[in-house]
């Protein structure tokens, strides 16, 4: 959408369901010609929140065929979603012309589970998320030799990112820096020059701005973030923009103890 969630038109929930008052950013993507496909492990991001707008193929595959959402958060699915991606990936009719492909990995997503063919770096609980992290890892590593295979890794822009940072307790659902630090890699091989690392603050919001903007599409006068384009052409490290403030804000307690317990 390109600005915050309190701008947003949504239900407040801990699941929010967005209004159709909120312009998704693949409803502005596909009018301008983009094949837009998703893929996701969880039902929440495919079946009538609002989140599925714009999207012409949602890939619902991965989602365990029963269970709760806790259990569905607590199963291994980055494998299945790798492999519909993989198959989306491999039809000339959804990566022929210029395309945005989103897709949402639950791997690591508490609880965090042992992988018996990964690596083991320890007991603890930020020893398993260590290796959650690298088996997503593992995984990710297949979709960028597809997109090899097919040559247009280099013509592609990738962005990894994640809707909120380290989540051990006091951190996740707080404000904390660990909790509203997210990570941020972006990579495009005929557009960015590789090996930076860049200092300017950057919210959420700045992503569909910037998304748009590399597609030539006229951004909506709902937005509120600001473009990160300039920043990607640059070539150096560092602060681009002096991008020095960041605002960051809590609405209310919600879940984060265990058995989703909120906070009074």
């Amino acid at each position: 959408m390109g600005k915050y969630g309190s701008e947003s038109h949504r239900n407040w929930g801990h699941s929010n369901t967005f209004g159709k008052d909120d312009t998704m950013l693949a409803e502005r993507l596909q009018r301008a010609g983009f094949h837009t496909l998703s893929a996701h492990a969880l039902p929440y991001f495919g079946r009538g929140t609002g989140l599925e707008r714009g999207f012409e193929k949602i890939d619902l595959s991965a989602v365990p065929s029963e269970g709760s959402l806790k259990e569905m958060e607590n199963s291994v699915t980055g494998d299945r979603l790798t492999s519909a991606a993989l198959k989306l990936l491999a039809m000339p009719e959804h990566t022929g012309k210029r395309f945005f492909f989103w897709m949402h990995f639950l791997d690591p997503h508490a609880d965090y589970l042992r992988h018996e063919d990964g690596p083991s770096f320890g007991t603890s609980q930020r020893d398993l998320y260590d290796g959650e992290i690298t088996y997503w890892d593992e995984q990710f590593g297949h979709l960028v030799a597809e997109l090899r295979r097919r040559n247009i890794y280099d013509n592609t822009l990738i962005v990894i990112t994640s809707d909120h940072g380290m989540p051990f307790p006091r951190v996740k659902g707080q404000i904390y820096e660990d909790g509203y630090h997210l990570p941020l890699a972006m990579r495009w091989g005929k557009g960015i020059k590789p090996g930076r690392v860049v200092e300017d603050f950057i919210n959420v919001r700045d992503l569909a701005p910037t998304y748009l903007e590399l597609a030539g599409v006229p951004l909506h006068e709902q937005m509120t973030g600001k473009s990160l384009v300039n920043i990607l052409r640059s070539e150096k490290s560092g602060f681009i923009e002096d991008r020095k403030v960041m605002l960051a804000g809590k609405e209310r307690h919600d879940m984060g103890r265990p058995n989703d317990w909120g906070y009074p």
